[in-house]
């Protein structure tokens, strides 16, 4: 996980297990949030190998790809291994590589990319924003299933340009 409730009660300087449960759901649901705005999940074990396939260009990896296995392409028979000189991750993560659409038509095998510091940073401050929120009005000693965080408010200009950095616009 991106970040845990241990960082957030240093930050937050609470040592009792008071706050726990509301902790827990407000990470969650910032990542879920975070998650949703850059349309790409946030679980980038870097010793796990993934499979994605393709219909069609673009190449956007569910997860942001640190290392390339393999790509191939259906020769309408099996999948044949395309040189590497063909293809080439790029800084958004999206793999820059031209093919005819056709269902599955590309396969590729890489391994994900641990999570950007900038990212762990952007998630630990929202959650602790909206649990200083919740405590300033009172909030902080109801459970959180009784009660909804509008993620995209807490955001303010600086963290909006941290993820737009991170964004796939399909």
């Amino acid at each position: 996980m991106i970040t845990d409730k241990v960082k957030i009660k240093a930050k937050l300087s609470i040592s009792d297990t008071d706050f726990d449960a509301v902790i827990d759901s407000l990470i969650s649901g910032a990542i879920a949030f975070v998650e949703r705005y850059i349309s790409m999940p946030l679980d980038g074990d870097a010793t796990v190998e993934r499979v994605d396939l393709f219909d069609e260009p673009p190449i956007y990896p569910r997860v942001r790809p640190s290392e390339i296995v393999s790509l191939r392409e259906w020769d309408g028979e099996k999948y044949v291994t395309v040189d590497s000189s063909r293809y080439r991750l790029l800084s958004d993560g999206s793999i820059d590589y031209d093919f005819s659409p056709g269902l599955d038509r590309v396969e590729l095998r890489y391994k994900g990319a641990e999570q950007p510091e900038d990212l762990r940073e952007l998630i630990e401050r929202i959650v602790i924003r909206q649990f200083r929120k919740m405590e300033h009005e009172g909030e902080s000693s109801t459970a959180y299933d009784t009660s909804t965080t509008a993620w995209a408010d807490v955001l303010d200009d600086f963290d909006r340009r941290v993820l737009d950095n991170y964004r796939v616009w399909i």
